[in-house]
């Protein structure tokens, strides 16, 4: 799962499509900046029979992505949540109710965005330093830690993240990562 941070937007964005991370890289610099690989999810084609669809929809109004694994969340968001305007359908897998880490979501209100995370310390550290932003929301799906993770903190660094504790490791020149 690739992480970028969007300055302009105040929020992250989430993918495991190569071709989408080099639009962004590639294209879109101005807007979004790449953290690294945060966990590992199945893109679509390569789950397996047990992993469930994450579902990804865009807010022209948030200037915000949100995902849900849950089908009823979806459909209410589809039936009562008009400025989530853009539903862009399965954008990987997970898995739903159990599994080897768990991705941990929160809601930020005044940000108008989620946020989600494997890393225990990064979500320990957020609900103990920013209760008034960060809302805990619990566990979103599961997924695959990458021991450590391989984030890179933009400059500046994103808002309420400034102190975090993390782990950083650049992956030596050929190395085969997966995400």
């Amino acid at each position: 799962m690739f992480r970028f941070w969007s300055p302009v937007y105040q929020s992250h964005f989430y993918t495991t499509s190569i071709p989408e991370r080099e639009n962004l890289i590639n294209n879109q610099a101005d807007l979004w900046t790449y953290e690294g690989i945060a966990y590992r999810v199945y893109a679509p084609g390569d789950q397996p029979p047990n992993a469930r669809p994450v579902y990804r929809f865009w807010s022209d109004t948030y200037k915000a992505y949100f995902y849900t694994i849950r089908e009823n969340e979806r459909d209410y968001v589809l039936a009562h949540w008009p400025a989530w305007n853009q539903y862009q359908g399965i954008v990987f897998y997970a898995f739903k109710n159990s599994g080897p880490t768990p991705v941990f979501r929160f809601w930020g209100p005044s940000l108008t965005t989620h946020f989600y995370t494997v890393d225990v310390d990064e979500r320990d550290y957020v609900i103990a330093t920013w209760p008034d932003i960060w809302q805990y929301e619990g566990v979103a799906w599961y997924g695959y830690a990458i021991s450590p993770p391989v984030i890179t903190l933009p400059n500046p660094v994103p808002f309420g993240l400034q102190n975090a504790p993390y782990n950083l490791q650049i992956p030596a020149e050929g190395d085969n990562l997966t995400f």
